[in-house]
């Protein structure tokens, strides 16, 4: 250590304490105090979450300097196993050798996800998957194509219901094979099959075939029916501010459209679940003709 020489340090008044007694001393040998020499270090409850930084200044605690912006990458694990049954590669391969390494390799470098996989004894694959999210996702689905067997289901599906298991640009099949790891094919618009082609490992399979015809026969429950209704005996259905025609959609839970007093068409529409267009169909059915009898009876009534 250093020892500081008395020359060196100027004569200050300083104040020191001894035995609760405060003496003041001038100069001399006792004149650089222990206190100013060295003094105390901040109390960390005054200081707070801040420290001293260059050149004395304080700054916040774990802070990052101006500019930055911390960045947070989300990384999962997935384990699973396929087992000796549904195993496609040869179950005298080892751990780590010959084909399967080869394939680990390659979904790694595609995918970006990193794989471990090991073999025990008997004979069942097991595969840690590490990664981003989206990358470990699709490492999976590889993984499975490429070490378990693979099965094919034919779903017959009305052509009309393709549509909706497709969804907008697609969307709804990708997640549905995102759901379930399996590859969904779907015919061409100009082809006039219902065939619905579903591949992957069984399990993914019947998940799949599940969920698309699920979608069916959720759509096989609406019903969309046209009516035609003389035009002068809409406002018989509809009533006073359509006070009639609000409570038989309320009653039925579907969507009748009748045409406003300022378009000339007959055609009344209604949509929903099949029991409750049926059902709006004969109450108007009926409305219609009772006010026909009714009409006729006055006819009558006045002409006879």
């Amino acid at each position: 250590m250093l020892e500081l020489q008395q020359q060196d340090i100027p004569k200050l008044k300083s104040e020191r304490t001894v035995s609760n007694n405060t003496v003041q001393e001038n100069g001399g040998n006792v004149g650089n105090s222990y206190d100013l020499v060295f003094p105390a270090l901040p109390d960390s409850k005054t200081l707070g979450p801040k420290s001293l930084g260059i050149n004395g200044q304080c700054v916040t605690a774990n802070a990052p300097p101006k500019g930055w912006s911390k960045v947070r990458v989300s990384t999962v694990n997935q384990v699973f196993t396929i087992s000796v049954q549904d195993r496609k590669s040869d179950n005298s391969e080892k751990f780590g050798e010959g084909e399967s390494k080869r394939i680990c390799s390659q979904i790694t470098r595609e995918t970006g996800a990193e794989i471990e996989i090991s073999t025990s004894k008997n004979m069942n694959l097991t595969f840690l998957v590490r990664g981003k999210e989206a990358d470990v996702i699709e490492a999976k689905r590889r993984i499975i194509a490429s070490f378990q067997t693979q099965a094919t289901s034919a779903v017959s599906i009305p052509k009309e219901h393709h549509c909706q298991v497709m969804g907008k640009q697609g969307t709804r099949r990708k997640e549905i094979e995102q759901r379930t790891g399996a590859r969904i094919q779907m015919p061409s618009i100009q082809d006039t099959s219902d065939i619905i082609n579903v591949t992957g490992t069984r399990d993914a399979v019947e998940k799949a075939v599940q969920e698309i015809r699920m979608i069916s026969d959720e759509l096989s429950k609406k019903a969309f029916e046209r009516i035609e209704i003389p035009k002068i005996f809409h406002p018989f259905i509809t009533g006073g501010h359509n006070e009639k025609l609000n409570a038989l959609m309320k009653e039925t839970g579907v969507k009748i459209h009748v045409p406003p007093p300022s378009v000339n068409r007959d055609e009344i529409t209604i949509a929903g679940d099949k029991e409750g267009v049926q059902t709006a169909i004969e109450t108007i059915k009926q409305i219609y003709t009772k006010m026909v009898c009714l009409l006729y009876y006055i006819v009558c009534f006045i002409y006879y």
